[in-house]
């Protein structure tokens, strides 16, 4: 049961969420050096064999091999940041997303440097709907979506969606719940539409 008045923040699962969209770069850069570490000694080698033989590199001591080698450790510090930084920005999103019902308004903040607080009143909302994409199924979650009614006047009435994402699915239902009660709707469950059939 979520509690009028009292902010609700998102579970476990939204972090792991947050972490995977955040430190797909460092991961692309763990997976380029993973490459060139598997393929370096053969690409190295190649490549010390062809400047022997090239006039200019002959009289050179490069070794290809021990600047591949250096690349790659560079490359696999830079993922490591990448990865951590990732992890540290998804931990700060996770904590600073949260939401909130008072009595007449339904309040969502989000944001770690640019908060954004978006109130919600009860008399603009028009419709409730929970999705559920694959991944969202797999783990328990869902995305609750909300249309409100931007203005009074029904002659240049325009809708917006605003959208609650990385919620359990229970979360999800009771809020779906609350806001029906709220605005006065009826919300068929599943048992429901099965005993109409």
């Amino acid at each position: 049961m979520i509690p009028i008045g009292q902010e609700q923040h998102l579970s476990f699962k939204a972090f792991f969420l947050f972490s995977i969209r955040r430190m797909t770069l460092g991961v692309v850069f763990l997976f380029l050096t993973l490459f060139l570490t598997l393929f370096g000694n053969y690409f190295g080698s190649n490549i010390n064999t062809i400047s022997n033989n090239v006039e200019i590199f002959k009289t050179s001591n490069i070794n290809f091999s021990s600047i591949l080698l250096i690349t790659c450790i560079v490359l696999f510090f830079i993922s490591i940041f990448f990865i951590l930084i990732g992890i540290l920005i998804a931990w700060l999103e996770y904590r600073n997303y949260s939401y909130r019902f008072d009595e007449l308004n339904f309040l969502i903040k989000t944001g770690i440097l640019n908060k954004i607080e978006t109130l919600i009143p009860y008399h603009q909302v028009e419709d409730v709907h929970i999705n559920r994409s694959l991944l969202y199924q797999i783990l328990g979650l869902s995305r609750v979506d909300i249309k409100i009614s931007s203005n009074e006047d029904q002659a240049s009435q325009a809708v917006t969606e605003v959208i609650i994402d990385m919620l359990d699915r229970q979360i999800a239902e009771e809020i779906r719940g609350i806001l029906a009660k709220k605005i006065g709707i009826q919300i068929m469950t599943d048992k429901q539409e099965e005993s109409k059939v």
